[in-house]
């Protein structure tokens, strides 16, 4: 089906990222979702560890941002020019996120 992890966690937010494998797009909205609501359940030191989830992700994948609107997770904004595509060409970065 694929995974997902977390990275750069620090205070009350972390990067969420998510990998699909071709066979299975289009039916992963419930997996996805879990993921975010496992992620939101973490306890920390004085209560969630987590209150907000960030994705960033190369503007020209709109599958991508599909599945993670779909999640729940608000579109923030671009950064212009912030990736490289296969060919070198600098591309957008859109970045979204999700609040508890």
């Amino acid at each position: 089906m694929g995974f997902a992890w977390l990275s750069s966690v620090a205070s009350n937010y972390a990067f969420g990222n998510f990998c699909l494998f071709r066979e299975v797009w289009g039916r992963t909205a419930d997996i996805g979702k879990t993921c975010v609501g496992y992620w939101f359940s973490w306890p920390g030191n004085d209560g969630p560890l987590l209150d907000v989830i960030i994705g960033i992700m190369p503007g020209f994948n709109e599958r991508a941002h599909k599945y993670i609107e779909g999640l729940g997770f608000t579109r923030l904004g671009v950064i212009p020019k912030m990736f490289r595509d296969l060919d070198r060409n600098r591309e957008d970065a859109v970045i979204y996120y999700i609040t508890r």
